[in-house]
């Protein structure tokens, strides 16, 4: 991969980069466009917004905007957050449309995040902590978008395999971490603007993120008046939160799951969001769409027109063809739940990444069985969060 420089002159650095920085982490973005690196980068530095980021990774290069002693605007996590002021930004590119292009750069931005690792003196473990996490992470956002849709943790092997080719040093498997009983869990709905989340139960800990949507979140794990949220950001204080049903409800969903619609149905709609994860409805310029991809699990799981238009949820969608397209049938050797092997023969994920040696002939939970066009021949493993074939598995 070429790495090249586009800096931003010094004389914007009071809008893009006021501070001087000595990095403490990195943390992993996507573009939510088509463009290239280049282009990414030659927009950042010339346009008034005061958002920055210090690389953007296509599937050439990695370009840089930003020089790495300076900090950049692209966390969200507030003026003095620890994403913005000591944390290297890098945009992976091409995650508007995915594919090939994007997939590439995915494996770009790994090598580049293992390189920075090297550079910096930040081990394996510092992977998926405060010192090396996603835009999510520091301030809720869902970004990166696409690679959260795909499964960070498989990013996250890319990148440990990264590290393990510049090192020449083994890469142990990681430990998957332990799912929450789903017993003890509980939504909660957050009622202020502004709620911190930190590193532990209690103001005493360092601010790793900031809700801002008034959401609605699970809670998996209580200490006093403090709740541990279920996407593993941190803690919040419960005092700033109702409470929805029962202590111990039955397990249930975290998100809608589509209610019978297809891939090229053609959709009347009243309404858009710009993400599948987007909390914030827009009234459409376009009232009718096909949808050309569905997410199960999503806030918004159904795409119309390769976002063109956007996403939708069935309480958007107000019409539509009356007879589905016909779905692939799922194999009746596999299911949700069910504990499988990784071959010890597979070579690449779902969505064409290598697969890393260390992760072969283990046991794993079916989390989903892919059908429509949610990868229709693979399977979703819990514990590692990644699409693989279903050939691939016994």
């Amino acid at each position: 991969m070429e790495i090249i420089q586009m800096l931003c002159p010094s004389s914007k650095w009071s809008l893009k980069a006021p501070y001087a920085m000595a990095p403490q982490g990195i943390t992993i973005h996507n573009t939510a466009n088509d463009a290239s690196a280049k282009n990414e980068v030659s927009y950042m530095i010339t346009n008034s917004s005061s958002t920055s980021f210090h690389y953007a990774v296509d599937d050439v290069r990695a370009v840089q905007g930003i020089p790495l002693d300076r900090n950049a605007w692209h966390a969200g996590d507030g003026r003095n957050g620890f994403g913005n002021r000591y944390t290297i930004g890098i945009e992976i590119c091409y995650s508007k449309s995915g594919g090939d292009r994007f997939h590439t750069a995915e494996r770009n931005a790994a090598e580049l995040t293992a390189r920075l690792m090297l550079q910096y003196g930040w081990g394996l473990d510092t992977i998926g902590t405060k010192v090396i996490n996603t835009h999510q992470y520091r301030s809720g956002k869902y970004c990166p978008h696409r690679t959260l849709d795909e499964g960070i943790e498989r990013f996250w092997n890319m990148v440990r395999e990264e590290y393990g080719k510049l090192s020449g040093t083994s890469v142990p498997t990681p430990t998957p971490t332990p799912t929450p009983n789903p017993s003890d869990s509980y939504l909660v709905r957050v009622t202020t603007g502004a709620l911190n989340i930190r590193a532990g139960a209690g103001t005493q800990y360092p601010i790793t993120g900031q809700i801002r949507d008034k959401g609605t979140y699970t809670i998996v794990e209580t200490q006093g008046n403090w709740g541990k949220l279920k996407s593993g950001a941190g803690w919040i204080c419960l005092d700033y939160t109702s409470k929805s049903g029962e202590s111990n409800p039955q397990p249930q969903p975290s998100q809608p799951t589509p209610q019978g619609h297809y891939v090229g149905e053609t959709v009347t709609i009243n309404g858009v969001y710009t993400t599948s994860q987007s909390t914030k409805k827009l009234t459409p310029a376009v009232k009718t769409g096909t949808i050309t991809k569905i997410v199960n699990g999503a806030k918004n799981p159904y795409l119309l027109n390769n976002g063109n238009i956007g996403w939708v949820n069935d309480n958007c969608i107000v019409g539509g063809n009356s007879t589905p397209a016909p779905q692939p049938s799922v194999p009746a050797s596999f299911s949700k739940g069910q504990r499988v092997t990784l071959k010890t023969s597979a070579q690449k994920y779902c969505t064409g990444q290598n697969i890393p040696n260390s992760i072969k002939g283990k046991q794993y939970t079916i989390m989903q069985v892919g059908s429509g066009n949610t990868h229709p021949d693979g399977v979703l493993l819990k514990e590692i969060m990644s699409w693989v074939y279903k050939s691939d598995v016994q």
